[in-house]
């Protein structure tokens, strides 16, 4: 099953007012989760960093604004306190379908170029966590170009 469905099956809501609830998500939470764990990694959260999780969380997981700023708050707190990693990507590994592992891995190379530059912190934590999700360097390789080439960060390459 494609990423984008499961996290858009995951979001939908039966409340009236079709907003998603964000508790009752693992995967979106887990994604998330990652997303913070890679802007936490250089020591600094920027804001740029924040817009663009936010912006990640808004497009890929078809959110309001609103929604997908308590997502990124959440998993910013989520992982400043979280001790297992492998804990945060066990919901992905079950419910994501490798190519769309591959997606996330994308997401994450956002994440780390939003600040410009590439820390050899966040370098390594990428590694971890694309080896943690079964993603080949060599797809970790080409979904980091594929930031890059879209101008997400230059500096740090």
């Amino acid at each position: 099953m494609a990423l984008l469905e499961i996290l858009r099956r995951w979001f939908a809501s039966p409340d009236q007012d079709d907003r998603p609830k964000i508790d009752a998500l693992p995967v979106h939470r887990a994604a998330a989760a990652l997303l913070a764990h890679m802007a936490l990694e250089d020591g600094t959260v920027e804001p740029r960093e924040i817009d663009r999780m936010c912006d990640i969380a808004y497009r890929t997981f078809h959110l309001d604004p609103a929604a997908a700023r308590t997502l990124i708050e959440a998993a910013l707190r989520q992982a400043k306190n979280d001790v297992d990693l492998f804990r945060t990507i066990r919901p992905l590994i079950a419910e994501v379908a490798p190519r769309d592992r591959v997606k996330l891995i994308e997401m994450l190379w956002d994440v780390v170029y939003a600040d410009g530059v590439l820390h050899d912190r966040e370098n390594a934590l990428m590694r971890k966590i694309a080896g943690l999700l079964y993603v080949s360097d060599a797809d970790s390789g080409a979904a980091r170009k594929r930031v890059l080439a879209r101008g997400a960060g230059l500096a740090g390459r």
